[in-house]
């Protein structure tokens, strides 16, 4: 192939011997001879830009496909350090026209070594080829339950972040204000060439003001022993510690806490991988916000060193913490608070960082979520990367870290196995003090959904002190008034009349008004119980001090799926996540089956304690039909309660027989939208913002897709 990159612009021939050109400026431009053979291919291009000592190479490839070069549709081309470029990209039939901005300084230069290898064909526009590594999808077999397998069509790709200069020039401040970060490692008989790259991650840090910690759990292999002797005088920066006896992962981690002298610890296990940017992304939050904890999302490297299965999570969610081991890693703490804490556990051993945040998460608020890949958690066969349930005693101490926990919390609660999901447990508050429980039901000449509800309320509910307080926005057909007066009779029921122009809002605060609870379920006319104990559980985790609104798992009658599980607030407005799913399905790290936090749940089953209820000031009568639930849910969270869906909790949802569907009727739509302009001018923070839902997941999924 005729392929060559020839000088166009602000590039003039030099002086200098050892380089054809020299830049004018920091803008020289060249253009690509040969383009043609590019069209419709997928090519690997290599070529070496050699430059003057002391210049920094950022080579940057434009595509013209009918409309010009545009910065937006650019590429820059990474070069390592001795210049050598070598990338698999797409170009697209559009093509025409090529141009390469080869450096941006003022320097001599030339190429060398141009190589164009065709990989093959394609219609994509001008991009990167990513090397695509399976994401495990979802099977079911009747021994296993539902699990993890191989053959899925989800795509993920880890790209290496840029160091920019403005980067650069942040990290000598940032490194000063911050401080030395302490990197502990405990190990036991680590895969020299494992270990060689966890060495090689560190090293590799934006930020070097660090220190490099191993302890030794008294490692059988010589192997292991000898490398850990040789490698503390190659750096000041590394200590190494060998215990005499095995004390566990626990206590080894322990010994390297003592031995750390920064402000901040940072958790790295033997096998494992720091991303280039973690500590600089640690250290900048450290400056930004003095946490106690803090954690990021993560993905796994497989044996072939494939990055696959990212892990993009909400911020701080306690009820999820509950549920299981979300924040894992990358973890930092301030070493005064492990201190407090007393550190580590031997008895979790398995388990000792879920008892630890835990145990953190009691002593302090000051936590934070940096929503980015800052670790590679390696898979190895017979490792809890690659199975949670290959080491059996760590599913004994996975239960036994959360029995702890409640019971150090002065709660009152159990766990329970997750059907289908061998190994995971949820947690069953139990109901303290039998309160009294306020079914408060909004409902207007709905007479048969009405009679259904309430029916399904008093034949299927296990919990027996309650009052149903319906609100009657104005019923005229005899039929219901009829239904309505034959309430009478109940002392469990009582009838408000409030015949107004139809305002949600308003009708549950009414409702709130003429009830006597200490907690309220507020409840659609057109829902049914399908869980006996539907009242004990929501009931119970609303009575956590630091839990908000409590919903329920609410199914579509016809075909049992899934109406709501949960509220995500997307780039669209807020939406219902999994609508249509299968119930049993497990979501997104199992949102649909364990009890997670999220920003939101929907009013037509939701629980509330009276007392947090009256302290956000009920709901507000200026959202009358849509989105008041939002409203009172974001106001809980403002308040610094968290809201939760109780997934083990089922009811259907005979959905919108009250009202009919929103989105069919066109005045109905305008209201909606209105609804929803009002909801983001009360709460301009959350305006396409969701801190439950990652910003790196895909903006518009219901299911948390990646993008």
């Amino acid at each position: 192939m005729k392929f060559e990159i020839m000088p166009i612009l602000n590039i003039i021939p030099s002086a200098n011997t050892d380089f054809k050109w020299v830049s004018e400026n920091i803008d020289p431009q060249c253009k690509i001879v040969g383009w043609e053979n590019l069209v419709g291919k997928v090519v690997r291009l290599s070529f070496k830009i050699n430059i003057e000592s002391g210049k920094n190479i950022l080579c940057v490839l434009y595509s013209d496909t009918g409309n010009g070069y545009k910065e937006e549709t650019s590429l820059i081309l990474n070069a390592d350090s001795e210049g050598y470029v070598s990338e698999e990209l797409q170009f697209p039939h559009s093509l025409q026209a090529l141009r390469l901005d080869p450096i941006s300084c003022e320097a001599s230069f030339s190429f060398s070594e141009i190589v164009v290898d065709i990989l093959g064909d394609t219609n994509c526009d001008l991009k990167r080829v990513i090397r695509l590594s399976d994401f495990k999808s979802i099977d079911y077999n009747d021994e296993k339950g539902y699990c993890f397998s191989e053959k899925g069509s989800r795509h993920y790709c880890y790209i290496e972040p840029r160091k920019t200069d403005k980067v650069k020039n942040f990290l000598t401040l940032l490194e000063k204000s911050v401080g030395l970060l302490s990197i502990i490692v405990p190990t036991y008989n680590t895969d020299l060439i494992l270990l060689e790259r966890l060495i090689q991650s560190v090293r590799n840090q934006w930020y070097t003001n660090w220190e490099l910690i191993f302890v030794d759990d008294a490692s059988p292999s010589e192997q292991t022993t000898n490398y850990l002797n040789a490698l503390e005088s190659t750096s000041n920066s590394i200590k190494v510690k060998k215990l005499i006896s095995n004390v566990g992962i626990a206590g080894a981690t322990n010994e390297a806490i003592r031995l750390a002298t920064g402000n901040y610890v940072v958790f790295l296990d033997h096998d494992d991988e720091l991303t280039s940017d973690c500590l600089y992304e640690l250290a900048f939050e450290i400056e930004k916000k003095s946490p106690d904890f803090i954690y990021s999302d993560e993905d796994k490297i497989t044996t072939n060193g494939s990055y696959v299965e990212p892990h993009f999570k909400p911020v701080w969610s306690p009820d999820s913490m509950m549920s299981t081991m979300y924040t894992c890693h990358v973890m930092c703490i301030k070493k005064t608070i492990l201190e407090r804490v007393g550190g580590l556990r031997s008895f979790y051993d398995g388990c000792q960082d879920w008892d630890l945040v835990l145990r953190i998460s009691e002593l302090t608020t000051k936590i934070s979520h940096i929503p980015k890949v800052l670790y590679h958690w390696r898979i190895i066969p017979g490792s809890t990367a690659a199975d949670v349930g290959a080491k059996p005693y760590i599913l004994q101490a996975t239960q036994n870290v959360r029995l702890d926990a409640i019971k150090r919390r002065g709660l009152d609660g159990s766990l329970e196995p997750l059907k289908n999901y061998p190994g995971y447990y949820r947690v069953k508050y139990a109901l303290q003090n039998n309160p009294l429980v306020s079914i408060i039901i909004p409902t207007r000449d709905n007479c048969i959904v009405l009679e259904r509800a309430i029916n399904s309320i008093f034949n299927k509910s296990s919990y027996v002190n309650i009052e149903v307080i319906i609100v009657d926005n104005g019923s005229v057909e005899e039929e219901t008034l009829k239904y309505l007066n034959s309430l009478d009779s109940n002392t469990k029921v009582k009838v408000v009349r409030h015949n107004i122009p139809f305002n949600y809002s308003e009708l549950n605060n009414v409702g709130v008004k003429n009830s006597g609870g200490d907690i309220y379920i507020f409840a659609n006319d057109d829902v049914e119980v399908i869980t006996s104990d539907w009242i004990e559980d929501l009931s119970a985790y609303s009575q956590l001090k630091h839990v908000g609104a409590v919903g329920a798992k609410l199914l579509y009658p016809g075909n049992g799926k899934i109406q709501h599980a949960g509220v995500v607030n997307l780039e669209r407005g807020p939406c219902h996540a999994f609508l249509g799913q299968d119930p049993e399905s497990p979501g997104y790290y199992l949102r649909n089956q364990l009890e997670y936090n999220w920003l939101a749940v929907t009013g037509a089953c939701m629980a509330v304690e009276a007392s947090k209820f009256k302290q956000v000031g009920g709901f507000d009568e200026s959202l009358p039909v849509a989105y008041n639930d939002i409203d009172i849910c974001i106001r809980l969270y403002k308040n610094g309660f968290y809201n939760l869906v109780c997934q083990a909790v089922h009811l259907y949802h005979h959905e919108s027989v009250s009202r009919g569907l929103d989105a069919i009727d066109e005045s109905k739509l305008v209201r909606l939208k209105s609804d929803m302009r009002h909801l983001y001018s009360k709460h301009a923070d959350y305006f396409q913002y969701d801190p439950f839902y990652s910003v790196n997941l895909d903006c518009d999924s219901l299911n948390f897709d990646l993008v």
